[in-house]
């Protein structure tokens, strides 16, 4: 590894791609297709996500210290590398735009009601650009200190919920009372590729720890560690409001806190529950805003701190008009999204250019033995 480049450790990419991974997720009911099932779903999912893991390492580990675009060149070239590259700067800028907008639609309803949703998007990203601009040594230090707040607080909420008796466990009978079907419904491809196959952001921050032999190991458990937080927010969103509230509620999550009152004078946790969700959103679009930056920063040959300021401005004005209003923005996600952009760009191409690497690296290798 090259001294002179950022690094950051094992513990930090574990802790950056576990708050990276529940920081939207837990808010949302996702698998809700599978109802009281949900959390089997999830489990599913995490098996393929895994699996979609090792297809990213499976061209990583043959070109180590290389991130994604310069692997895409190896395999391509380059006139046909930039064009790819050029695409998914546009994807990773776009998922910007969409998590965003999902934060700001949070605060909205619970925090900050009357505060123009121009102003938010705004002070969001400043800290994203300032977060970004700092290099991944000090994402990875943010995501040190994000992870614990958000996962101990997710924890306490349902702790605390259960101690109150808020949370039935009937609520989750019968298991697979519907068979298999609508588990691996709700699973793909809506649940593996959010939030699971998003870690194809990653692909620009592995190659870079510390010790990068040992990043399969932490990249899966990561996953492992992400799913268990996610299906225990999914059973304590069925447990406590049941199934067809959870489908109804826009942030599930929230509802849930809403129940909870402490001491009957501490009431509206939900709030300060966005407050904890904003730390792993942040981080989350940070990942994204800075793998489109470093595309920029190939394709130009110009340093990737200079398009901060400017790409920043103009994804927080494309975070306001990407949708008319919220019913669009979530239709377009659930029902668009996943099959137009997530699977080709989390699925389909990383399998083609892992294909391409293995053939290549091994082409050269025999070349080599002649």
């Amino acid at each position: 590894m090259n001294p002179s480049r950022e690094q950051i450790s094992l513990s930090q990419l574990f802790l950056l791609m576990v708050t990276f991974e529940t920081g939207s997720a837990i808010i949302f009911g996702i698998g809700s297709d599978a109802k009281q099932d949900a959390w089997i779903s999830i489990l599913l999912s995490s098996a393929v996500g895994v699996a979609l893991l090792l297809i990213y390492f499976g061209f990583m580990l043959r070109l180590p210290e290389r991130n994604f675009f310069q692997i895409m060149e190896f395999a391509m070239g380059k006139p046909i590398a930039a064009v790819f590259i050029y695409l998914y700067v546009i994807y990773f800028f776009y998922i910007c735009i969409r998590v965003d907008r999902d934060l700001i639609e949070i605060m909205k309803t619970t925090l900050l009601t009357q505060t123009p949703v121009e102003i938010l998007h705004l002070f969001f990203y400043i800290l994203c650009m300032y977060l970004t601009s700092s290099g991944i040594q000090i994402m990875g230090r943010i995501g040190e200190l994000f992870a614990p707040l958000l996962m101990g607080f997710l924890f306490l909420i349902g702790i605390l919920l259960i101690a109150d008796g808020d949370v039935s466990y009937k609520r989750l009978l019968p298991v697979m009372g519907e068979g298999i079907g609508p588990i691996i419904k709700a699973a793909f491809p809506s649940v593996i590729t959010f939030p699971f196959g998003e870690l194809i952001a990653f692909t620009m921050f592995i190659p870079f720890t510390s010790q990068f032999s040992k990043a399969r190991r932490v990249g899966m458990f990561a996953i492992l560690a992400s799913s268990f937080v996610i299906v225990f927010s999914c059973i304590i969103q069925i447990g406590t409001i049941g199934i067809d509230a959870r489908t109804r509620a826009t942030f599930p999550l929230l509802s849930a806190a809403r129940i909870l009152t402490i001491g009957y004078f501490i009431e509206r946790i939900d709030a300060l529950a966005t407050f904890i969700v904003m730390l792993g959103i942040v981080i989350k679009v940070s990942v994204f805003f800075y793998g489109g930056l470093k595309g920029l920063e190939h394709l130009t040959n110009v340093r990737y701190q200079l398009f901060v300021i400017p790409i920043g401005l103009i994804l927080s004005v494309l975070s306001v008009v990407v949708s008319h209003n919220f019913a669009e923005h979530v239709f377009e996600g659930i029902k668009l999204v996943p099959y137009i952009l997530h699977i080709p760009f989390q699925i389909a191409f990383p399998c083609v250019l892992c294909g391409i690497v293995i053939w290549r690296t091994r082409k050269r290798a025999a070349a080599g033995n002649k």
